[in-house]
């Protein structure tokens, strides 16, 4: 009975280092920090430009800056222009009769952020991958799930985008 008193007091100890060293260390949840907060964007606005017609990124975009209770204008100072959305497709694995078994899905966005002077974030590029199982007999399923990947790839490319910038202006 002694015993197992000092092994869960053992254990007790291990998780509380383990939460003190992970917030000490700066760690959070991801997706947890709010962009605007650590951002200096002028009013809270952001004005949005695409080069190319891409109703899909500007949804993820829009909700992205809606939910870092950010907005949308026009006449804001600080420019996001999209210059294009490139997605590529890659056979990874096929079976022994030929078909693709495996998929990757490379997101790449073209972007640059300005003001009215100056120049925050020169043409830069960002990718994002995802590999995926494919199997000829679940087309419906494995079509929504290469929708839902690509979803994820803009969510995660708008975030960093966003954070470029609040990196660029502080």
């Amino acid at each position: 009975m002694k015993h197992c008193k000092l092994i869960r007091y053992r254990l007790l100890c291990v998780v509380a280092l383990v939460g003190l060293t992970l917030s000490a260390c700066g760690w959070q949840i991801r997706g947890s920090e709010n962009i605007a907060s650590n951002a200096n964007f002028e009013g809270n606005a952001l004005s949005v430009k695409f080069m190319q017609r891409n109703p899909t990124l500007m949804q993820v975009l829009h909700n992205t800056v809606r939910s870092n209770q950010l907005a949308i204008s026009s006449d804001a100072n600080t420019k996001l222009v999209i210059e294009r959305e490139r997605l590529e497709k890659q056979s990874l694995a096929v079976t022994e009769t030929g078909v693709a078994a495996q998929y990757q899905l490379i997101l790449t966005i073209h972007y640059h952020v300005k003001t009215a002077d100056k120049t925050l974030v020169p043409s830069n590029q960002i990718s994002s991958w995802r590999s995926y199982d494919f199997d000829a007999k679940q087309i419906a399923a494995k079509s929504q799930e290469e929708q839902a990947l690509l979803l994820e790839m803009r969510e995660e490319l708008v975030n960093r985008m966003l954070l470029a910038i609040s990196d660029s202006e502080n």
